[in-house]
């Protein structure tokens, strides 16, 4: 696929094109998405494939690319499950760049709002956030 934006295809979902869609319609089971780029929460993800596909009691999704090498697996009724193995973020950055809009950065804000979301048990290996290094270090 072309180059993405994330928040607009989410968009799709969140403002009915989904419903409007004949309940006759069987969607596949598992999707796989590639695309060169995909902008989403203020950051360009580059080379991402996302593999969708059920799980016992749910789904789960694989994420690959240049910054991010991760899956999460949502399961109904118990909490979700995030296992990054790398993960590099950094919206400054983008934004520095001319890469993201602040009409597209969920994090413009100094503030986060994670009333409603799932809860969520998360791994990370190596994960960069905002220039800083967390998860396991070797020596």
């Amino acid at each position: 696929m072309p180059a993405m934006d994330g928040a607009e295809w989410l968009a799709l979902f969140q403002g009915g094109a989904v419903n409007e869609v004949s309940s006759n319609i069987l969607f596949p089971e598992r999707i796989t998405l590639r695309t060169p780029s995909l902008t989403f929460a203020g950051q360009s993800w580059n080379n991402v494939s996302l593999v969708s596909q059920p799980n016992a009691g749910g789904s789960k999704v694989e994420a690959q690319g240049r910054e991010i090498n991760a899956s999460l697996t949502m399961r109904q009724n118990a909490p979700w499950q995030a296992a990054i193995r790398y993960l590099y973020y950094n919206p400054a950055a983008a934004q520095k760049s001319g890469e993201a809009s602040s009409g597209t950065n969920p994090l413009a804000s100094n503030r986060l709002d994670f009333r409603g979301w799932p809860d969520l048990q998360l791994r990370c290996a190596e994960c960069w956030l905002w220039g800083q290094k967390y998860g396991a270090h070797r020596r």
